[in-house]
């Protein structure tokens, strides 16, 4: 997802908000429709992968372990 996120930034100006979600690398968000050049995940029936245990991966624009970036993580085996 890392190489997905970053071309989504290069064509679109800024990562998908936290609202957006990773949604955003499958289908364009309306307010960015002009710039979106996508989809930026290229996944087995067009949907987006899961973590080890069969979750979807939690996603957060701005993060906040990662200032200045994003927060892309797992809720792991005992969510």
């Amino acid at each position: 997802l890392k190489t997905s996120l970053t071309r989504y930034r290069i064509d679109v100006g800024d990562y998908p908000s936290t609202a957006e979600g990773l949604n955003a690398l499958l289908a364009a968000p309306a307010n960015k429709a002009e710039r979106w050049r996508g989809p930026y995940a290229e996944t087995p029936g067009g949907k987006l992968p899961l973590d080890p245990w069969g979750e979807a991966y939690r996603y957060r624009y701005p993060g906040t372990k990662n200032k200045g970036s994003y927060d892309l993580y797992s809720v792991g085996p005992d969510h």
